[in-house]
């Protein structure tokens, strides 16, 4: 039996130990991101893991119940008709949503010690369901268990000490589901949310939220901090940092390191400038790494010098060489809706349809009020390879983390600028642009007339 755990970031130790208990039985379990490929797309092999397994566990908490990752997934479970069992580690009201594809009538939870053989052996019951092509069954585990209408047969529950909520859609409730999706998300790739936006462009003001495109398959939620005149378009920034990458990789392909010689505890202003780049980076906008992979929607992003791999980061680690690029899971109609930006960094202008904000557009936030101190996303959290920002949790119990900016240090060829997290003395500093462990928090201008705008 093969079982696919869906499950909240926040809840990966819960989520890990049941993992741990089914393939201590002698089955296999897909779980992210353990199971995520390095070089494939995290997107694409989510979709195989539902659709390879046998059954999908999912863990249901408050989080869980708000994460749009954890609705796709038990939407593509019901409609590739693989049975679901459902287990609570709290109590929650299911959102609309989630109630749509889980319609059992009644839910339980325990924090007692769970009975893993039950638990497996319940699974192992809907496997051999799914083998059979039993496809008109809704399995259930709730109390008081009776036949339910509409030839839909439920199942007696299994003796649990805890809830397994036991769910397989009919065909019909598939087929309605699967309308449903495609008139919700008609030309927009596979979002989950109308391109219809709650109120029109000209009422949109500072501060807002839009929504577009998205990033480990999560939705991107943007704030407005600057509106034309015309309020037509307006330029909007990440609302959370959406990554941990570096801004450039070395470009001689190792941190501090250059035919043989470390130069660690050299200071940048006493290199070559050449060398300066070589084992730290280059701090062009133009020419960076980070600007280049923002801009791209290809699977596979072409660097023009050093490509961002671990080798040529500080810790050997987030390196994006192998990842699509940031417009890829973007649809063709949110694409449209980015206008492409004349971008001044220093005395250089480029052309970005995506970029990093400057230390002077951090004014903009300020006016618009929008927080200046970004924390990072829960995927972002779970993706970032780097310990920088666990270490700061347990040193400063601060969440803020730092992202960067888009303007060189003109005193090194090496350095750029990070906003700091609101434990330091300063805003802003100059670090190497070949650290990995700062934040990514995009900006873009936008045609406010295509997308959707959140009220």
């Amino acid at each position: 039996m093969k079982v696919f755990i869906s499950h909240s970031s926040v809840n990966s130790i819960q989520a890990n130990e049941f993992c741990n208990a089914i393939e201590s039985r002698g089955h296999e379990c897909f779980i992210a991101p353990r199971n995520i490929r390095t070089g494939y797309e995290y997107a694409a092999e989510i979709i195989n893991g539902i659709d390879s397994s046998d059954v999908v566990l999912l863990l249901l908490s408050n989080e869980a119940n708000e994460s749009q990752h954890v609705l796709r997934e038990v939407e593509r479970s019901v409609s590739r008709r693989i049975p679901i069992v459902v287990y609570k580690l709290e109590d929650v009201v299911l959102n609309k949503s989630l109630e749509y594809f889980l319609m059992t009538p009644q839910w339980f939870y325990s924090t007692e010690k769970r009975d893993w053989d039950a638990i497996v052996a319940s699974m192992v019951e809907l496997a051999k369901g799914k083998k059979e092509q039993i496809n008109s069954d809704t399995y259930n585990a709730g109390k008081g268990d009776d036949t339910s209408k509409d030839h839909v047969t439920v199942r007696k529950r299994t003796k649990l000490p805890v809830l397994v909520g036991v769910v397989a859609v009919t065909i019909l409730i598939v087929g309605i589901g699967l309308i449903y999706r495609q008139k919700t998300s008609e030309n927009t790739g596979s979002k989950e949310y109308s391109d219809s936006h709650d109120k029109t462009y000209a009422d949109v003001k500072l501060g807002d939220t839009i929504v577009l495109g998205e990033y480990y398959s999560e939705p991107i939620e943007w704030r407005v901090i600057k509106v034309s005149e015309d309020k037509k378009r307006a330029i909007v920034v990440a609302d959370k940092i959406l990554t941990m990458k570096a801004y450039d990789a070395a470009e001689g392909g190792a941190f501090n390191l250059h035919d043989g010689k470390e130069y660690w505890n050299v200071k940048s202003a006493e290199l070559d400038v050449e060398i300066q780049k070589l084992v730290r980076g280059n701090n062009s906008w133009e020419l960076s790494n980070i600007r280049t992979w923002l801009n791209s929607d290809k699977e596979s992003v072409i660097y023009k010098d050093q490509i961002p791999c671990d080798e040529a980061m500080s810790e050997k680690n987030n390196g994006y060489n192998s990842e699509a690029g940031f417009l890829r899971y973007f649809s063709e109609k949110e694409k449209a809706a980015i206008i492409v930006t004349k971008v001044t960094t220093g005395n250089v202008v480029t052309e970005d349809k995506v970029f990093l904000l400057s230390r002077e557009e951090l004014k903009w936030l300020e006016t618009a009020n929008v927080d200046i101190y970004a924390v990072p996303t829960t995927l972002a959290r779970q993706f970032c390879e780097s310990n920088w920002y666990t270490c700061q949790i347990n040193d400063y119990n601060v969440y803020n983390h730092y992202w960067w900016l888009r303007d060189a240090d003109e005193t090194t060829a090496c350095n750029g600028y990070v906003v700091c997290p609101s434990f330091c003395s300063k805003l802003i500093i100059s670090d190497a642009v070949g650290l990995e462990g700062n934040g990514i928090r995009p900006a873009m201008t936008i045609d406010l007339s295509k997308v959707r705008i959140k009220e």
